[in-house]
């Protein structure tokens, strides 16, 4: 099995022009987002309290929430997934290019300490 986990990233362009001094201009917009893997998960080891964990250790591996003045993304999607699931930004390289160059970013089940 896999676990996915879809985001959605946000950039603040009204901190492209601040100086720093007071508060940030806020001009939010949604720059689309990341399908983050976890492979290899045991069938054993599905469940509710297992994806809660395997979100928040993917989270921690991963770096995935951020929340400053310039940038925010954050989990939007959790998912468990058969072992052929094909993220989506996969699948549309697949029909442009007939290959994939940017594949998701991954991790195992077994390199996330569980």
């Amino acid at each position: 099995m896999k676990a996915t986990i879809d985001t959605q990233y946000s950039e603040n362009y009204g901190a492209h022009a601040w100086d720093g001094e007071g508060e940030c201009p806020q001009y939010w917009k949604q720059k689309g987002g990341t399908t983050y893997v976890v492979t290899d998960i045991p069938i054993g080891a599905i469940g509710s309290q297992t994806l809660d964990k395997i979100i928040q250790a993917a989270d921690a591996h991963f770096g995935i929430s951020k929340f400053n003045d310039y940038c925010h993304e954050y989990i939007m999607d959790t998912a468990f997934e058969e072992d052929n699931f094909i993220p989506y930004d996969e699948k549309l390289q697949m029909e442009y290019s007939g290959r994939v160059t940017y594949k998701s970013p991954t991790v195992t089940f077994k390199e996330l300490g569980f």
